[in-house]
């Protein structure tokens, strides 16, 4: 069967359909503001929808960190494929939801790189920032 892009264009337009978060990402660094501590945006690159889900696994896994027993669970935050490549260490805030209003508020670091290719989102493993 030959390949057909209207089929993957569809999957990217029904995957953006689910991005019911706004988003802004890129770069923030503490500056002081009338002499206050103030994260503040240094770098754009992408402000608009996105998804904020649960990772590849719905499993919540335990960690014992420093003798205390620790519930995590992955997460992502997909991105529509035209939004700009973001790189490690990049940060994500979510600024609105439709969907959930618990999420508006929330800061995420990008710990890593998404599947490219023949996606119809890129997929960004995160962690909470707190």
């Amino acid at each position: 069967m030959p390949y057909d892009p209207t089929v993957l264009q569809r999957g990217r337009e029904r995957a953006e359909q689910r991005m019911t978060e706004t988003v802004v990402a890129g770069t923030w660094a503490m500056r002081t503001v009338s002499g206050k501590a103030t994260r503040v945006l240094v770098t754009e690159k992408y402000s608009g929808i996105a998804r904020v889900a649960n990772g590849a696994s719905r499993a919540v896994s335990d960690r014992d960190s420093a003798s205390q027993a620790v519930a995590t669970q992955d997460l992502r935050v997909d991105l529509p494929v035209a939004a700009p490549m973001l790189t490690d260490g990049d940060e994500i805030d979510v600024t609105g939801s439709t969907s959930d209003p618990a999420l508006v508020g929330l800061t995420f670091e990008v710990t890593g790189i998404p599947d490219m290719g023949q996606v119809t989102a890129h997929r960004y493993p995160v962690k909470e920032q707190t």
